[in-house]
């Protein structure tokens, strides 16, 4: 004999049933958080120049990588060029450059970009958009970037000392607010390589 287990509701449940529902669906299908906050009056200018990825919530392609570095320049026509360079962490431990053009979908806010990749297969247009930034006056040091799909987080810095550490714990701290699951996030490793 078989016995099926019978949940009773009581009254209210059904409201607390029904949010839980909703966060199971959200979290299962990554719904698109439009209303996910980013860096208002972003200067486009002070983010250019090199990056050190500082921890990274992986995407399929980037799990074994170390040494990330990201630079961004502007192209004559606007457009944002970002180089990712980084080393793969296995016995032939080979550099990898990818190479992307973003624009900007909405030109009242630049901290959104949508970046394409023309040589990786199957990626469409990446959502990127700045979330937080520590402005260092001349230039921002720290960056705090995401989707609004909040299944990619990268936390930037231009450095890879203690400054960078203290940006991380509050770029994972603000992610948390923010509602990212920050449980995967990946501390990125950065070593000296001698050739």
């Amino acid at each position: 004999m078989s016995h099926e287990h019978v949940e009773v509701l009581r009254p209210g449940d059904e409201e607390s049933k029904l949010a839980k529902l909703k966060n199971i669906v959200k979290t299962t299908f990554h719904h698109r958080d439009e209303d996910l906050p980013v860096v208002a009056n972003f200067d486009i200018h002070k983010y250019l120049g090199l990056w050190y990825e500082i921890a990274r919530l992986p995407i399929p392609g980037e799990a074994d990588l170390v040494n990330v570095t990201s630079t961004y320049s502007l192209n004559g026509d606007g457009t944002v060029k970002i180089i990712n360079n980084g080393r793969r962490k296995d016995a032939k431990g080979e550099d990898e450059e990818i190479v992307g053009v973003g624009r900007h979908p909405d030109s009242n806010l630049l901290s959104k970009i949508n970046f394409d990749f023309p040589t990786l297969k199957h990626a469409g247009s990446i959502e990127y958009w700045v979330l937080d930034v520590e402005d260092g006056g001349n230039a921002y040091v720290g960056a705090l970037v995401g989707n609004p799909k909040k299944r990619s987080l990268w936390i930037l810095h231009r450095s890879i000392g203690a400054d960078a550490d203290a940006w991380y714990t509050h770029a994972m701290n603000r992610a948390k607010e923010i509602g990212f699951d920050t449980s995967a996030v990946l501390r990125t490793q950065h070593e000296v390589v001698v050739r």
